[in-house]
């Protein structure tokens, strides 16, 4: 039986491993929320004989943050194991719960999205977002701005670049979603002209359950010369929707070049076809849709709407996983991407997508408001109109992600997506109190998957890109190798789970792991996390081989009232692999990445499911108001398993019904932030 050893580290091991950690949590300037190590006896943290254990090397140019107290191990008795009751909180509102490694808006209110793209004659990447810089609800929306070289290390704008009524009066209201081309309004491209395609709003409120205001949403234009700082407005593209629809919205436009729909309208001796643009919306009483639009590349202003894209109908049910579509879109994009592999007599195929952000979505189903991916086929009728007619799809992410968007990246030929992190999860009347709202996910790349899944379809992939690796540099770096759990590790004391901790003594780290599971087996397992030193105050996030579903239960992440317990869980494809000794098995793909409040977690390549969670300690007032002690010592991460159903122990002894296999931890990831724009 291959059995991980797991002998305590000695106390030399135990002050150099801490000691690494230490110096790798200075890189933390925001204060990644870390403890001194408190090892019980009856949990001691998992190593192999020797476990693998790095400080992976950092840039020289990379600054330094102020060095963290030389705080020593501790050991506790069990017997007297509390949880801490001090009233000396070391963190304030602003910091307690803020990421580090995830792109986010200096302070306030962000949510969509927006403007991804490349230029070529700086070699940045640009990101755009909506903001509010006055304040940490919804409102006065802006666009900030962040630039990078390698897409996970951002410099970001102190200051909105895009403001309501910054020259105009058709966008007093707010300056909504949008995208951004490299090149000017003609479609030159060797003037360093950007030009940004927006909402531009004049009414509030806008919502598709309300009467629609003909005119409250408008689609603007504005240039800049000056690589994204400051922009001019050049006026409207249009100042109001179709009049043939019965509209309840029509806003977050999109634009790129798209070959399928070329070669469906034009003559195949055309070497080039125009843009086509998007622009997100709903008819009412019909369908959640999006309007097409054709867009001659030397004249940006010029958009001949083409009809609605879509007809799906009010609350239309996706397969497989019986995806609710809705009854309005938000921030739709289109894209095609190739297999990359060939199927017996069909050669490479190419396969066209559609992104949106559903809203209206039936509750009893799942979220109200979700983001969305459907493989899509394009017909064009005997009239010329063009139709794009779902054939499957699912949420792009089973958590709070929502207006995701999605660019092309021409530097390595690939589809990047970008979500916004919601604080859905926090109650609002806290918002001002924190003084920031929402973050960006780590950026994703989209591919299409090469297995099949049991109905004979490639489902969409979805994997952080691998530039989040370079968030590793500088980190501690331990690998475990293969681990099985057993009925000799320790069992929590008021649940049926075997445990083995990992070391990890901060809330900034990435897991991954390969997690082999017997065709029969019945055990749930996964990860227990930020979790005290006694496991009395705990996130856990398991999988259920039985139902193929992974469940993150947050009734014990946190005791602060306003920071929702409720679970959120992800069908997955679990697909089974040929044993040792013909023995069947299944195969599970695990990468977690915690940053303090931001929990993301993708499966086999093709589930995404992102959460939050507050972790801290409290104290009732006399007013029976709830005070925040503490977000410090909640920082452990364990492996976990059920214990065996009695039908497996025989077959156990021989090999073990669950092994997690090259199992490794980056703890310490680097900062996002690098400055201002300006810097």
């Amino acid at each position: 039986m291959l059995v991980a050893k797991t002998e305590p580290l000695s106390q030399a091991s135990n002050l150099a491993s801490n000691l690494q950690r230490l110096q790798a949590k200075k890189r933390l300037e925001d204060a990644t929320v870390s403890s001194p190590r408190i090892s019980l006896e009856l949990f001691q943290p998992l190593s192999s004989s020797q476990p693998h254990q790095q400080r992976l090397p950092t840039p020289a140019a990379d600054k330094r943050a102020e060095s963290f107290a030389k705080a020593q191990p501790e050991t506790v008795d069990p017997a007297q194991q509390a949880p801490q009751t001090s009233v000396d909180d070391k963190q304030d509102n602003f910091s307690r719960w803020r990421p580090s490694y995830h792109m986010l808006a200096t302070r306030g209110w962000m949510n969509d999205p927006c403007g991804a793209s490349f230029d070529p004659t700086t070699g940045l990447y640009h990101l755009y977002y909506q903001w509010n810089p006055k304040g940490s609800t919804w409102g006065n929306m802006s666009w900030g701005h962040s630039v990078s070289k390698d897409l996970v290390h951002w410099r970001t704008s102190e200051e909105a670049v895009l403001r309501p009524g910054q020259e105009e009066e058709y966008d007093k209201e707010g300056v909504f979603t949008g995208c951004v081309l490299m090149s000017g309004l003609q479609g030159r491209k060797d003037e360093g002209e950007m030009t940004a395609i927006y909402t531009a709003v004049s009414k509030l409120p806008i919502h598709h359950t309300l009467p629609y205001n003909r005119g409250s949403e408008k689609l603007a234009v504005s240039t800049s010369n000056d690589g994204g700082k400051t922009w001019r407005a050049q006026g409207l593209i249009f100042s109001e929707p179709p009049e043939e629809s019965h509209i309840i919205s029509w806003r977050d436009p999109y634009i790129e070049p798209w070959k399928s729909l070329d070669d469906l309208l034009l003559d195949s001796q055309v070497d080039q076809g125009p843009y086509y643009g998007l622009i997100a919306g709903g008819i009412k009483d019909v369908t959640p849709t999006c309007f097409l639009y054709s867009i001659p590349k030397d004249d940006l202003k010029a958009w001949k709407p083409l009809g609605p894209l879509c007809n799906v109908g009010r609350n239309a049910v996706l397969e497989p996983f019986a995806t609710d579509l809705g009854q309005n879109w938000e921030v739709c994009n289109f894209f095609s991407l190739p297999s990359n592999f060939e199927r017996q007599g069909e050669g490479q195929l190419s396969r066209d997508y559609l992104l949106v952000n559903a809203e209206g979505c039936d509750e009893a189903n799942g979220p109200k408001r979700q983001s969305i991916w459907m493989e899509c086929r394009l017909e064009k009728s005997e009239d010329g109109k063009v139709e794009m007619v779902p054939k499957f799809g699912a949420p792009l992410d089973f958590g709070c992600v929502y207006a995701s968007s999605t660019f092309w990246d021409p530097v390595k030929g690939r589809r990047i997506m970008w979500g916004w992190v919601t604080e859905d999860d926090l109650s609002e009347s806290y918002y001002e109190t924190q003084g920031w709202s929402g973050s960006m996910t780590l950026p994703r790349e989209l591919f299409t998957l090469p297995t099949l899944d049991e109905k004979g379809r490639n489902l969409l992939g979805i994997r952080p890109i691998e530039e989040v690796e370079k968030l590793r540099i500088g980190s501690v770096h331990t690998s475990y190798g293969r681990v099985e759990i057993n009925e000799n590790d320790a069992k929590l004391p008021d649940d049926d789970l075997l445990v083995k901790p990992l070391e990890i003594g901060s809330r900034s780290w990435e897991f991954q792991a390969e997690v082999e599971v017997q065709s029969s087996s019945s055990k749930t397992f996964g990860l227990i996390l930020a979790h005290s030193s006694g496991y009395e105050d705990r996130t856990v996030l398991s999988f259920d081989p039985a139902t193929s579903k992974l469940t993150l239960d947050r009734s014990r992440s946190s005791p602060f009232p306003e920071a929702s317990k409720e679970p959120v869980s992800a069908p997955v494809p679990f697909p089974q692999v040929e044993g040792e000794g013909q023995t069947k098995k299944k195969l599970l793909k695990l990468r977690v990445l915690l940053d303090n409040s931001i929990l993301e977690v993708f499966a086999n390549d093709c589930v995404a499911l992102t959460s939050r969670i507050y972790p801290c300690q409290v104290r009732k007032e006399a007013d029976s108001s709830v005070k925040v002690v503490t977000a410090e010592g909640l920082v452990g991460l364990s492996l976990f398993s059920s214990k065996s159903d009695g039908q497996h122990g025989v077959q156990a002894e021989a090999e073990a019904e669950i092994q997690f296999d090259k199992v490794e931890t980056w703890e310490g990831l680097s900062k996002a932030e690098l400055g201002d724009v300006s810097e």
